[in-house]
């Protein structure tokens, strides 16, 4: 590990052991050499828990890969951390595990241009975090890319406290029967197929593309879906998402018409 940890010079780091160990120090930049890969099949011992605060973690693409957990959670603290440009993939949790928790509902945490994808199982949960947790900085910031399958008890959101989401692309494999809480969602794409039980989503000026087997249990505005005609009008538009057709979602002046916001 070379630098010092300040914005001018932060810590570059290439291992777990000296990821875990520059973010446990708290108030630190940290940044890993372009393309990093570390894939957790070959790391012995990744139960070592991220619990810093205050830091700014610049991936440069570095690539989180074969996250394997039944129990506790990969990150422990969200305590006011920023997380830019890394990537989280073939994540695979069952059990009580979650990708990250915390007790303190008074914090925030940040994920900005971060891709996620796995598959969560069991009673397992992507969010357990007390804290207000943020995938986007703003409507102004670069989004994160989501697309998790979610099946049995398990949750995307777990806490009452918000999630927000701003200008991500969702795609959600959801058969839980269990519910969601408090979604927040802004000039985004959801894709997928939502099902199980009701989801707690509020959609802002979104793009709906999913087949919809549930109820959205919040009101949605601005919003328009594309899918089943009888599915958007059962599950869709009774929320507050305008029906329309894959050639009107083309059509700027017809979705200018309805609402939808257009060159937001």
């Amino acid at each position: 590990m070379t630098g010092s940890g300040t914005e001018n010079d932060p810590y570059i780091v290439e291992t777990w052991e000296e990821f875990v160990s520059a973010f446990n120090a708290s108030s630190k930049y940290i940044t890993f050499p372009d393309d990093t890969i570390l894939d957790f099949n070959e790391i012995q011992n990744y139960s070592k828990k991220l619990t810093g605060r205050y830091n700014t973690v610049l991936g440069n693409g570095v690539n989180f890969r074969n996250i394997t957990l039944e129990t506790g959670a990969f990150i422990s603290a969200t305590n006011k951390n920023t997380f830019d440009n890394m990537r989280f993939t073939n994540l695979y949790f069952t059990g009580d595990a979650s990708f990250i928790s915390s007790s303190n509902n008074n914090d925030w945490c940040y994920f900005i241009n971060c891709q996620f994808a796995g598959v969560f199982q069991g009673n397992s949960k992507f969010n357990d975090s007390g804290d207000k947790l943020y995938f986007g900085k703003s409507l102004t910031s670069v989004g994160c890319g989501i697309n998790l399958k979610l099946s049995e008890q398990a949750v995307f959101r777990a806490t009452a406290y918000s999630c927000y989401c701003y200008n991500c692309q969702l795609t959600l494999d959801c058969e839980s029967s269990a519910s969601d809480t408090s979604i927040n969602i802004y000039n985004s794409l959801i894709e997928g197929n939502i099902g199980g039980a009701n989801r707690s989503i509020w959609a802002v000026n979104c793009v709906l593309n999913a087949n919809i087997e549930t109820t959205f249990t919040n009101t949605n505005t601005g919003s328009v879906s594309v899918a089943n005609a009888d599915k958007i009008g059962e599950n869709g538009a009774v929320n507050g998402f305008a029906a329309v057709t894959s050639e009107q979602l083309k059509n700027a002046e017809y979705l200018s018409s309805i609402g939808f916001p257009i060159g937001v």
